[in-house]
């Protein structure tokens, strides 16, 4: 059975982190207590483990303080910052993959028995990709980086600038789609690690593309939908028109719906293609 709590309310969001920076400071107490009760009653804790659980106490009720959110919509924007990080570390991975191989030397092909013994333990060198994956991981990484993109956008231009008009239930839907698209970035760049296996690339790129695919409805009809006509004149205040490639361009028909819908359908064409590309190798390989 879930606890409801005073920040209900205010917002999902806001109230699971204070839910959890409760049970943080409840743990807390409870090492405290596990303490104190081995010193007063068996004798078996020292008054130092004592002092130490005490600061842990404070120090755990010092940073619930400090990064608890002040209000619903700052504990989303929390949230999908977080994502963002991973998301970006995910492409830079992706990235590391393409250079590490266009800039491996072929000559250097020394061997003094070390690298035996990092592969029995599991931590040996990568594989070198093959030219049809480091091409097929090309392909992937300029779908990744529109996806990227996207997120970053969303929220510099709808969680930055939100708008008062937009309920707090409307907010709390955008976390889990952030972690579900974060899952599946995860995936792919675990599936282009050589070798590769076309089908497992194939079912990653379609968790991506169904990532984007529901958030896509939330972004253009609720957050800037037709109906919320104040939303949209305080997002392309905001916002001057700006390409996909995140290149922000001049113009007088600046307008932030187009440019998410001109993502939203780069990130489908890619998607697409790239799957068609998958469908074909493991045609001709079968």
């Amino acid at each position: 059975m879930k606890l409801s709590t005073l920040f209900d309310p205010y917002g999902r969001t806001l109230s699971e982190d204070v839910r959890k920076g409760a049970k943080d400071v409840l743990e807390s107490l409870e090492a405290f207590a596990n303490a104190f009760t081995d010193i007063v009653s068996r004798g078996d804790g020292s008054e130092e483990d004592y002092l130490v659980k005490t600061g842990e106490v404070h120090d755990t009720i010092s940073a619930v303080r400090q990064n608890l959110p002040e209000d619903n919509v700052s504990a989303v924007r929390k949230r999908w910052s977080t994502d963002r990080g991973m998301l970006e570390d995910s492409l830079a991975d992706v990235q590391s993959m393409i250079e590490d191989d266009e800039d491996e030397d072929p000559d250097e092909d020394e061997d003094d028995g070390f690298d035996d013994e990092l592969d029995m333990l599991g931590l040996g060198p990568t594989k070198k990709m093959s030219p049809e994956e480091l091409d097929r991981t090309k392909k992937v990484h300029s779908l990744l980086r529109m996806v990227v993109l996207l997120h970053k956008r969303i929220f510099l231009d709808i969680l930055k600038h939100s708008s008062p008009s937009i309920s707090d239930s409307t907010f709390d839907k955008l976390p889990p789609l952030s972690h579900k698209l974060l899952l599946a970035m995860e995936d792919v760049v675990a599936a282009l690690y050589a070798p590769q296996d076309v089908p497992t690339v194939h079912s990653s790129i379609a968790a991506i593309a169904d990532s984007v695919y529901h958030l896509q409805p939330l972004i253009l009809n609720e957050f800037i939908g037709s109906d919320g006509a104040e939303a949209v004149d305080a997002l392309t205040k905001k916002m001057e028109q700006v390409s996909v490639s995140g290149k922000l361009t001049k113009g007088k028909d600046a307008d932030v719906r187009k440019w998410f819908n001109t993502c939203f359908e780069q990130i489908a064409k890619l998607s697409q293609t790239i799957v068609i590309s998958l469908n074909a190798e493991s045609m001709s390989s079968s």
